[in-house]
């Protein structure tokens, strides 16, 4: 028996799905948060801070307003509002809509567009492309604590206060720190964004 076509897909399998229609990743990047905003295509995900729950629910197109940074590979993205960091996790995309939106008559992607049959052929699965050396620190976890925090606490407000903090973390969750510089330059640019700097 042949299992039923997911209903919801993740970002990772999106992006990767287009990629192999002919559709680039710049085009992508540009044109799918813009569907996400006007409820062309439905999405899903879970922010504490924005639902005031951690249930997976619909997210509107309120909540793609001032998407700041989409991590396709890790079906997330953040948004900076004013004094606010909403960090949503677990996205996913109504796998119907995706579908309409490539193949219906206003798609935009007239000449590249998939036919019907082939975007019923968005899979279930896209497996990992990531290669290269194991890094010493799980940097991953690292930005996930860091989100966590800024969703549910607010970063602080001087760089060296969210080093510190961050050092004891890497204390207790790798049994060592990084070095003072090695966590500054992964710091650093959370409190260099243009949009941090200009609410200040």
């Amino acid at each position: 028996m042949k299992l039923p076509e997911p209903s919801w897909i993740t970002l990772a399998e999106v992006l990767n799905w287009l990629a192999q229609q002919g559709i680039s990743a710049k085009d992508a990047n540009f044109a799918l948060p813009r569907a996400f905003r006007n409820d062309e295509i439905r999405t899903r995900g879970r922010c504490r801070k924005y639902t005031g729950h951690d249930t997976q629910t619909r997210l509107d197109g309120i909540a793609w307003d001032n998407a700041d940074v989409i991590d396709w590979d890790r079906n997330a993205y953040s948004v900076m509002d004013r004094k606010r960091h909403y960090y949503f996790t677990d996205v996913e995309v109504s796998r119907d809509d995706l579908i309409n939106w490539l193949t219906g008559s206003e798609s935009k992607y007239a000449t590249n567009k998939p036919t019907t049959a082939q975007a019923q052929s968005i899979p279930n699965q896209i497996p990992s492309t990531r290669r290269g050396p194991k890094q010493k620190y799980d940097w991953e976890s690292f930005y996930v604590e860091i989100a966590v925090m800024a969703d549910l606490d607010e970063l602080p407000d001087i760089q060296a206060d969210l080093v510190k903090k961050m050092a004891e973390w890497c204390e207790n969750a790798w049994g060592e720190q990084p070095s003072d510089s090695m966590l500054k330059s992964k710091i650093s640019p959370l409190y260099r964004h243009p949009r941090r700097c200009h609410g200040q």
